[in-house]
């Protein structure tokens, strides 16, 4: 795409934002993903639909910057060389981290951490622990249904696991992270203490393959469930059928999958399936689940890492 069209193109999506955010922010309408923008680590704001316009790309939301938690799940995402395994399975798919902070935290946060993806913040929630209980917190992680509140920190589970991660990933500290009272209490966090993240699947266009919710602060994704369905291929490199392929195929009363076709194909096509039941009925709609249908029929379980039905 030409520069200037590119450079159009953010414009009309930032006056779109900016024409909307004041009805919004009265509750005139709802959040529209058209219209939440993010910055990138260099400052520069771009809408959120966009990331995943034109590509795949396996998006983590973390809790905010300096969380000990999101220090660890981002650890275990360099650890296992996520961004890399899914370039090498295609050049255009992405590992994505947005998270709540500042710009100039998230540059720092990434010489800190190593993370080698592309890292996104909203920096509209101020941090502020006297006023977080009340507010509404970032629309972006509203768009996502990602949970939020003061139970999903003060609950047995987070206190349980909290102290062990912080020996080995202390939370961000410091004056440019957090402020504090005379008593030492923090005050102010990077982003919103009270949120929790999840992980997706989504692209090349409105599609999502997977979505996960985290229940409690310290609650993460299986890494090999994301990679199935960003790749298409389970770990032993047999091919992975994702489970809206299954809702259909139970729906159609099949009695049998058909053998992989082998034709080549990109990674983010969905498995070919064909079967007798299949070519009766003909061809039933999309094949993957649509970004705003995505929580409908796809009750997996939470061993299952899917869109789960008490994450909502």
């Amino acid at each position: 795409m030409p520069s200037s069209t590119k450079t159009a193109a953010k414009t009309k999506t930032k006056a779109k934002a900016e024409g909307k955010v004041e009805a919004e922010a009265k509750g005139d309408i709802s959040p529209d993903p058209m219209v939440i923008m993010v910055k990138s680590v260099t400052g520069e704001e771009i809408a959120l639909p966009e990331l995943w316009k034109h590509r795949k790309v396996v998006m983590v939301f973390l809790r905010h910057l300096g969380c000990r938690f999101c220090l660890q799940q981002t650890a275990h995402l360099v650890e296992h060389g996520i961004a890399s395994k899914l370039k090498s399975v295609d050049p255009d798919m992405a590992l994505i981290v947005i998270s709540m902070g500042t710009v100039s935290q998230a540059a720092q946060w990434v010489q800190i951490t190593k993370f080698d993806g592309e890292v996104y913040v909203d920096d509209t929630t101020d941090g502020n622990m006297a006023t977080g209980a009340v507010q509404d917190g970032s629309k972006a992680y509203q768009i996502m249904k990602l949970k939020r509140g003061p139970n999903m920190v003060m609950n047995d589970t987070t206190a349980s696991i909290g102290g062990i991660t912080a020996l080995a990933y202390p939370d961000l500290d410091g004056e440019k992270w957090v402020e504090r009272d005379r008593d030492g209490n923090v005050t102010v966090y990077p982003g919103d203490v009270f949120q929790v993240g999840g992980a997706f699947v989504f692209g090349p266009g409105n599609q999502c393959d997977y979505a996960f919710r985290s229940e409690y602060a310290g609650h993460y994704p299986d890494l090999a469930d994301v990679m199935h369905a960003a790749t298409g291929r389970k770990s032993d490199g047999s091919e992975y059928v994702y489970d809206s392929t299954k809702t259909w195929f139970n729906r159609l009363n099949a009695n049998s999958l058909a053998e992989p076709s082998t034709r080549p194909r990109s990674a983010s096509s969905m498995p070919e399936v064909v079967t007798k039941a299949f070519a009766k009925s003909g061809t039933p709609g999309k094949d993957k689940d649509d970004l705003h249908t995505q929580d409908q029929g796809q009750d997996q379980g939470q061993g299952q890492g899917q869109d789960q039905g008490q994450a909502t």
